[in-house]
């Protein structure tokens, strides 16, 4: 599995009004929320992340409330609460895990992790909401120290005893993602609900404030946040 560095700004911009595009299309084509999702085992399982915790505030506030009251209506529609929003700076290992204890040995992977992260700012701007087939997305542009370091951290990964992790849990996808954002909400259809839908169009033009996170923690976590545990 080969590291992609790309730089950030403009095809981050192409490449989020793209992505919104292609939900849109798929919106379109199913008028319908479409067939339940059968529940996911791994939902309360731990996987291996890094990321932030942050505070919703600005028009992020509204949204996120909205979405909230929408999801005691619609039973379909699966909020992030607000005290587990976070942005994920490098995702490490698919939700195998019952709890931290049965992490694999991360004593190679923290090293290589402080080296990389422990000075930088993770800071996010440009935010906008992004609409996937079934998900509302929060996305933004890193600043330049963040999206060198996780570039460093992808190859350093990928020389180490990790690797066989990382190539689990990107088969199929770029490594290191190409794009950096959160999932606000999510259907437990196969599309996003009308709901979910009006809810972006009113949103979408929305300007939301800028993050500034702080250095990226080392976690096992669901894929919500609502179970976490720090191994750093």
């Amino acid at each position: 599995m080969g590291v992609l560095y790309r730089p950030v700004g403009t095809h981050l911009d192409a490449e989020y009004t793209d992505m919104t595009a292609r939900g849109l299309a798929a919106w379109a084509g199913a008028p319908s929320a479409g067939e339940r999702i059968p529940a996911d085992a791994l939902r309360k399982r731990l996987g291996v992340t890094s990321g932030r915790l942050f505070a919703p505030t600005g028009a992020l506030v509204d949204l996120h409330a909205a979405l909230v009251s929408l999801a005691t209506v619609d039973a379909d529609v699966d909020v992030v609460p607000a005290n587990s929003l976070h942005f994920t700076f490098l995702a490490l290992a698919w939700d195998h895990y019952a709890s931290a204890e049965e992490v694999p040995n991360t004593s190679q992977l923290r090293p290589l992790f402080a080296a990389r992260t422990r000075d930088i700012p993770f800071r996010l701007e440009q935010l906008r909401l992004v609409a996937i087939p079934g998900a509302l997305l929060l996305a933004g542009i890193p600043d330049h120290a963040s999206a060198a370091a996780r570039a460093g951290l992808a190859a350093d990964l990928m020389a180490a005893d990790w690797a066989p992790h990382i190539t689990e849990r990107y088969r199929g996808y770029p490594f290191p993602p190409r794009i950096w954002h959160t999932t606000l909400a999510r259907s437990r259809r196969q599309f996003a609900t009308p709901g979910m839908r009006a809810l972006f169009a009113e949103h979408r033009d929305s300007a939301f404030d800028d993050l500034a996170l702080g250095p990226p923690w080392l976690v096992a976590a669901n894929y919500n946040w609502t179970l976490l545990t720090p191994l750093d």
